[in-house]
């Protein structure tokens, strides 16, 4: 019987620690999250598509920093 209650207290204290390490994981990953920049984890601010003319049009491309484009553009 003592055996059993020994092994719920060992359970019991691995779940807490496992609850503070999801914890401290939560807070490093918010913090670096933070440090890395708003861009990392929140969407673009949607913008009116341009017609297929403009996208496909050299300098444009420049304006949109994650927009891939089959071009390559001439250094």
């Amino acid at each position: 019987m003592e055996r059993q209650e020994q092994m719920q207290r060992d359970k019991m204290e691995r779940q807490e620690e496992t609850r503070e390490m999801q914890d401290r994981l939560a807070r490093i990953e918010a913090l670096l999250m933070q440090h890395l920049g708003i861009r990392t984890h929140v969407p673009p601010t949607p913008r009116t598509p341009p017609s297929p003319v403009t996208e496909r049009s050299g300098p444009q491309s420049d304006d949109h920093p994650g927009h891939l484009t089959t071009e390559i553009s001439p250094s």
